[in-house]
Formats: C-alpha cells, structure tokens, sequence
C-alpha cells in the first residue's frame, strides 16, 4: 500500500475472503505528500464467514458498506468492517441485491467485528479459522502482481 499512497487520496484493497485493508486516513488530504508512509499504520479486517450463494454484486455491495460508514464520519476500520460485512453477507442469496444486509444487520455484524480477535472474522471465531498479517499481505502482493482473483469465500473481489 505504501507505493500507492500519496498522502493525498485513500486507497482501499479489497482481498476477496481475506478482507480488506487501507492505510490510516489520519493524513489525507494534508498537503505534506511527504507525511506519507512514516506515520501511517495499514488496517485489516476479515469479513464475516458466510455460506456463499452468488457473488453477484459483492463488490458494489462493499463499496455501499463502506460509503454508508464513511458518510456517518466513523473510522476507517468501522468502514472497512463495514464495507467487507456488506459485501460478504450480500453473497447469501442469488442475485446483486437479494441478500444484501439490513441496517441492523450490518451494525451487528461491525460490532461482532469490533470484538473478534485479530485476523479472525467473526463468523471464524468457533472453528478457530485464522490467517496471519504475513499471509494476507502475501496474497495481496501475489494478487497485485497479477495473481489469480479469488472467486470463493465470501466472494468479495
């Protein structure tokens, strides 16, 4: 993320069934561009387990997540929860709109999110499912590089 930052813009990654993440926005906007990467900390978040139906508008449904937290000025790891909840959970049902969460949904799923342990959706908890910072950084660099796209899991891409 750190060649992509330009202390300027927020870039988000989305990760597929890995999550998302995006570095602290603590300085977008500053016209330091050279404030970039040194006081910055990348967050990461892992979406819900869910039994996928269709990945149809998973997407779209984790940039509705995000916007919905962004707009309500909460921090960007209550967006990226929020963006990677939305977009795993639209993946219930068939079609780009048939499961996409409620408004309650979504906030008891962030704030499941909020309480599981890092690395660990909130869903993965019981069965112990967990994936290391190492691995997920290393899986987004494999995708960057012009790796596969993941099409399973919580379908997100």
């Amino acid at each position: 993320l750190g060649h992509l930052d330009n202390g300027r813009t927020l870039t988000v990654v989305k990760c597929g069934a890995r999550g998302a993440l995006a570095l602290d926005s603590a300085t977008v906007g500053s016209s330091r561009a050279s404030a970039v990467s040194a006081d910055r900390r990348a967050i990461e978040v892992v979406p819900p387990a869910v039994d996928v139906v269709d990945t149809t508008g998973a997407g779209d449904s984790f940039n509705a997540g995000f916007l919905y937290a962004w707009l309500q000025g909460r921090p960007l790891e209550e967006c990226l929860c929020a963006a990677a909840a939305s977009g795993a959970l639209s993946t219930r049902g068939v079609g780009g709109t048939a499961a996409q969460p409620s408004a309650e949904e979504l906030e008891a799923s962030v704030k499941a999110a909020r309480t599981a342990p890092a690395g660990v959706s909130a869903g993965a908890q019981a069965t112990g499912a967990e994936q290391t910072s190492a691995e997920r950084t290393s899986a987004v660099l494999h995708a960057a590089r012009g790796g596969g796209r993941e099409r399973s899991g919580s379908g997100l891409t």
